[in-house]
């Protein structure tokens, strides 16, 4: 099913409302426009409680942005025997994205806590809009890569920036 105006809106609005935690997929100088034309070949994914969205080495290149819910990922030490400790995605966070970089097998586990609704991106769809609007693709795969190095810092314990979240994205 393809996403209706409001759901869009309410991701837009989760975004806006979690701005600053550097989660989300903060795009200052996008407009409810941008977004729409982003999503506009999205799907809607609804979860139940404990449903599985994404395992661990399957394959999918699909982006997904949490519209309502909770998600919890789990990653792998680097013994790949053991999972770290679950962290929890909140409305606004994307899963999927290094995939949708890297064409790879599924880095993590992600399953809902409670009921969630997320927009799924499915990469041909992320590749037209590429070509559609190549500004917006490059404002968003920027956007993307901030969320990634800011995972990472977590990931090996590096502190935190706050620098650049409300800056434009002209580069």
């Amino acid at each position: 099913m393809m996403p209706s105006s409001e759901l869009i809106d309410a991701l837009i609005a989760a975004i806006e409302a979690r701005s600053g935690n550097g989660d989300t997929l903060f795009l200052p100088g996008w407009n409810h426009d941008s977004w729409h034309r982003l999503l506009a070949d999205a799907l809607v994914v609804r979860l139940g409680n404990g449903d599985v969205l994404l395992r661990r080495d399957d394959p999918s290149n699909d982006l997904y942005c949490l519209v309502e819910g909770e998600l919890e990922v789990s990653v792998p030490k680097p013994d790949s025997m053991t999972m770290t400790a679950v962290v929890s995605r909140g409305p606004g966070s994307i899963v999927g994205e290094i995939a949708l970089l890297d064409a790879g097998p599924r880095t993590a586990s992600v399953w809902s806590r409670g009921a969630s609704v997320l927009l799924r991106l499915p990469e041909a769809a992320f590749r037209d809009f590429r070509s559609r609007e190549p500004v917006l693709a490059g404002d968003l795969l920027y956007a993307i890569g901030r969320i990634l190095a800011r995972r990472l810092r977590q990931c090996v314990g590096a502190p935190a920036t706050s620098g650049g979240l409300g800056i434009g994205f002209d580069w």
